[in-house]
């Protein structure tokens, strides 16, 4: 396992490679997680905390625009891959959304692959309601279209 704060590649290059990764921070991890959507590349991470594998609430989202988890190996040594060969839907509903602090990173990621994403506003959590306004802003500077409708 790679010390703490270090980034491990594996491969020669993006395309087509494997992207072996030991991940520590959480915030960190919960990005580059959700870069997995953005390439077809297979990436595996080592030190995935549950939330992240396949039973876990980001897990289950990635699952969901078509996002394969899969988990290997024992417990301090697991290492999950995320492979997204193709993504099969746009749209992340509120009730896996809700489940998770960070669930907006999603959707760069999926309209930057697709051209397209409907992603949930985020809940609130302990400590108040999500701002997304810096995310749209980002977004609409680049180029996207957004409009907000539902809740969506």
């Amino acid at each position: 396992m790679a010390a703490p704060g270090r980034l491990t590649v594996i491969g020669g290059g993006l395309a087509g490679s494997l992207l072996a990764l030991e991940l520590v921070e959480r915030g960190l991890a919960v990005t580059l997680i959700d870069a997995a959507e953005a390439t077809a590349t297979a990436l595996s991470y080592g030190g995935v905390a549950w939330w992240a594998g396949a039973p876990g609430p980001l897990g289950r989202l990635l699952r969901q625009l078509g996002v394969e988890v899969t988990e290997s190996g024992e417990a301090g040594a697991q290492q999950t891959l995320f492979h997204a060969p193709e993504i099969t839907s746009t749209f992340a509903p509120y009730d896996l959304v809700r489940q998770m602090r960070a669930s907006f990173n999603v959707l760069g990621p999926l309209l930057a692959r697709t051209g397209e994403a409907r992603v949930s506003l985020p809940g609130g959590c302990t400590i108040g309601a999500r701002p997304v306004d810096l995310h749209l802003m980002a977004l609409k500077a680049l180029g996207a279209e957004i409009a907000l409708e539902e809740g969506y």
